[in-house]
């Protein structure tokens, strides 16, 4: 994991060819926090943006929950490594 001003950097992916999707912990007066933001390129460098969630760390089960609710109803199986068809699916 990187540690930067931004906090320490857990994971990040590309939104689209400007912007990257950043998972970070990071602390703020003595707390730490989990923050999820959006990143823009600037002059080489990702800069964040005010988009994003910040959570405390003792919600992250909850977070973990929504994210497996998301993935089942999307038709993902996290242990086969991909998505089903999902097109009869309902949200």
């Amino acid at each position: 994991m990187d540690n930067d001003e931004y906090g320490v950097l857990v994971h990040s992916f590309s939104k689209n060819a400007r912007e990257q999707i950043r998972i970070a912990i990071n602390e703020f007066r003595g707390s730490r926090y989990i923050d999820v933001r959006i990143f823009f390129l600037d002059d080489n460098k990702y800069m964040p943006t005010k988009k994003g969630v910040t959570l405390a760390i003792d919600q992250y089960p909850e977070l973990l929950s929504g994210i497996i609710q998301l993935g089942e109803t999307l038709g993902y199986d996290i242990f086969a490594g991909g998505q089903n068809d999902v097109s009869d699916t309902e949200p």
